[in-house]
């Protein structure tokens, strides 16, 4: 049974068949996202997972937003939809958007339209070298796109698998777009975030930017904090407020953690 306010708007926004909007607030600015009549499943998991998927994620967001630590460009690599890369825009801070799966464009192009931001899209992978990979997802589950073996592996024989070859570039080939900006970047890649920080040594180096990723328990922690510690960057929980209050993980904590989103920052920066 729908929740009442949502019914409302279901049969106010499909009246003679217009394209309907379902608000929402982040910090302190209210957006919209789209709900139209054909593409209505996906639209309606859009917009209750924008604010309510990832929270620890989504809390960072609004603290970094809303305080002394504001970035001024945020790199959104693995965007699926873009909805993170939303919520940015929304709060007047440009993005980088990265997502070689052409499926997810015309619904990120929506919400866009629907709240008058633009963003600058990339069509590409990224990772540690130049070239072309296979990217696999389910056909109705994109945001499980991955060119790891790992993950494919664990895809087992499923029939509904989708592949393309997309384009990769590494992240150092756009540092020239990030220079001048606090920035922050977020990687969810489905198992390829070394790979994708191994393309990105420049921008680790040049820029320090902080870095909120993903990683599962059973998904190489070892070498991603082994990558990120050649960079003198210390991995934290969160949710973060941009701060070095408390103690960074060590590798054992790090491994032993339930936790699937983290911060990685600069030693060296505040």
């Amino acid at each position: 049974m729908f929740h009442e306010k949502f019914a409302r708007l279901f049969r106010a926004s499909w009246i003679n068949g217009h394209e309907g909007k379902w608000p929402l607030v982040f910090a302190g600015k209210t957006f919209v996202a789209p709900l139209g009549v054909s593409t209505f499943p996906l639209d309606w998991e859009t917009a209750v997972s924008i604010l309510g998927h990832d929270a620890s994620v989504k809390q960072t967001y609004e603290l970094l937003v809303s305080g002394s630590h504001r970035p001024t460009l945020f790199v959104d690599i693995g965007a699926n939809y873009g909805t993170h890369s939303l919520l940015f825009l929304v709060s007047g801070i440009d993005t980088l958007t990265f997502e070689p799966n052409a499926a997810c464009h015309p619904a990120f192009l929506r919400m866009c339209s629907q709240n008058a931001v633009t963003s600058s899209w990339q069509p590409v992978a990224l990772g540690s070298v130049n070239g072309e990979v296979t990217l696999t997802y389910p056909e109705t589950e994109t945001w499980l796109g991955s060119s790891t073996p790992e993950l494919l592996a664990s895809f087992g024989e499923r029939r509904d698998l989708v592949r393309v070859q997309v384009e990769q570039r590494r992240l150092d080939d756009f540092l020239e777009k990030m220079r001048g900006h606090r920035v922050l970047v977020k990687i969810d890649t489905e198992g390829n975030e070394a790979d994708v920080l191994e393309g990105a040594v420049q921008v680790m180096k040049e820029i320090r930017p902080a870095i909120i990723f993903e990683s599962w328990k059973a998904g190489g922690r070892p070498t991603l904090h082994a990558v990120l510690g050649r960079f003198a960057y210390e991995i934290r929980r969160l949710p973060w407020d941009g701060s070095r209050v408390g103690e960074p993980l060590s590798l054992e904590q790090f491994e032993a953690s339930d936790d699937s989103n983290f911060v990685a920052c600069a030693q060296d920066r505040q």
